[in-house]
């Protein structure tokens, strides 16, 4: 029988969480600066085939 099982991702390096949650953070920041200055913001964390777009 064959398995059908997905391979288990490791897990990220405590350092690797913290860069991801620092620049969270910054984005919303940034998102909160531009909405206050009368911006509309389209849409975050926007997935292109080139890579990723933080804010629209």
């Amino acid at each position: 029988m064959a398995r059908t099982d997905k391979p288990v991702a490791k897990p990220a390096s405590p350092a690797r969480v913290a860069a991801f949650h620092t620049g969270l953070s910054a984005e919303s920041r940034a998102a909160a600066v531009l909405i206050a200055k009368g911006y509309r913001i389209l849409a975050r964390r926007f997935r292109t085939p080139h890579g990723e777009i933080d804010i629209v």
